[in-house]
């Protein structure tokens, strides 16, 4: 009974512990993560204020918050802690990046990340290779047993070689 109770409150200590020490994460950018396209910066904050994020020390952006995260019940004794903003990353620019996320003007998280636009890959040296974008058109057509309209469409697609990129 002793053991029970005594590990009983040893993982209260433990959960003190990691709730005085984690009350907020910024979990996408993660540190180091690598990332492009359009996509989300977020993660959660227990009693969080107003959320800002700041990227490459520019002009705080004000960030959604209180979305519902079960799994910080145990830290945060609640459950609305998450928040989020979306962001298109190739507005960033190819390259490292540094995200700082403040809870009514004070840090509390940042996470240092590299960008890499579409047609930008690196070889294992570092070494930029350029590719080349490849697109798909998919036509669909108002009377597909018409031989007619299937010309003009394969006709017209010899123009599509001409557009950059």
């Amino acid at each position: 009974m002793y053991c029970l109770l005594r590990l009983w409150v040893y993982g209260l200590v433990v959960l003190a512990s990691a709730a005085a020490q984690a009350q907020g994460v910024l979990e996408i950018p993660g540190d180091g993560g690598k990332l492009s396209g359009i996509g989300l910066i977020s993660g959660w904050k227990c009693n969080a204020g107003p959320l800002t994020v700041s990227l490459d020390g520019g002009q705080p952006i004000p960030m959604t918050s209180g979305q519902r995260r079960d799994d910080t019940r145990p830290v945060c004794g609640t459950t609305h802690n998450g928040f989020h903003v979306p962001i298109n990353w190739a507005l960033l620019g190819d390259g490292d990046h540094t995200a700082v996320v403040s809870d009514d003007g004070v840090e509390f998280a940042r996470s240092a990340f590299e960008v890499a636009t579409t047609g930008m890959v690196r070889t294992p040296e570092g070494e930029e290779l350029v590719e080349h974008i490849q697109h798909v058109v998919i036509v669909w057509l108002k009377d597909p047993a018409s031989a007619e309209a299937r010309q003009q469409v394969i006709a017209a697609s010899y123009g599509f070689a001409a557009i950059p990129g």
